[in-house]
C-alpha cells in the first residue's frame, strides 16, 4: 500500500516536496508498517538522478530505434 500525502490525501507524486525533500518514487519492498518503501532525495540529488534517468531512457530508445526523426527544414520554409 502506498502512503498518502497528508495535504492531498493522494499517493505522493514524482517531484512533490515534503519536509524539504523531493519524492522520487515508491520502491517495491514492503515495510513492517505495510506501506511500500519510498525514495526521497535532496534537490541536488533529485536533479542528478532525474538527468541520469532521462539519459538512460534516451539511450534505450535510441538503441531500439524509437527516437522520433529530426526533420530539417529547407531554406525555402524558413
Amino acid at each position: 500500500m502506498k502512503r498518502l500525502n497528508p495535504r492531498t490525501q493522494q499517493p505522493f507524486r514524482f517531484g512533490e516536496v515534503f519536509n524539504g525533500m523531493y519524492f522520487y518514487n515508491y520502491r517495491t519492498d514492503l515495510l513492517a508498517s505495510g506501506f511500500r518503501g519510498e525514495r526521497w532525495l535532496s534537490r541536488e540529488a533529485f536533479e542528478k538522478a532525474y538527468a541520469r534517468d532521462l539519459a538512460a531512457k534516451e539511450k534505450k530508445r535510441r538503441q531500439a530505434g524509437k527516437l522520433p526523426r529530426v526533420f530539417k527544414m529547407s531554406p525555402a520554409h524558413v
